[in-house]
């Protein structure tokens, strides 16, 4: 009589936990702030769209991707850490480098954009 009541309980925790599994579903991909989306250029000086298609400095954020020249990063997850300013932790997956995730400090004060690893910075002006 234990055994088989100790094997209900165990039957039900399982069942309660596959249910629970499919209430709550796979967890949403990241996606870029709407504040970080857009066509950015390396430099202090404005950029003007359409940028010239031949050079490998300009990058652009969408919803799900950072494209870069010869690149596109994948977000793995983003954490915002300041509201003022602007910063994020983005955590990203490469094409060029599948399997690895290199994190990155975004910082963002009105059209000037900074993406820092903590060895190296680029900054960035929105194009418009």
């Amino acid at each position: 009589m234990r055994f088989s009541s100790l094997l209900t309980k165990v039957a039900v925790r399982v069942v309660i936990g596959a249910s629970l599994v499919l209430i709550m579903g796979a967890a949403p991909a990241p996606r870029f702030p709407k504040e970080l989306q857009g066509t950015w250029d390396l430099g202090p000086s404005s950029c003007k769209l359409p940028v010239n298609a031949d050079s490998d400095t300009p990058i652009r954020i969408e919803a799900g991707r950072l494209a870069g020249y010869e690149n596109i990063d994948s977000p793995k997850r983003i954490t915002r850490v300041s509201k003022k300013p602007s910063v994020w932790v983005v955590s990203s997956e490469s094409n060029i480098a599948p399997g690895i995730v290199q994190d990155e400090v975004f910082v963002l004060m009105d059209d000037h954009l900074t993406i820092t690893t903590g060895e190296t910075a680029r900054s960035y002006r929105r194009c418009r």
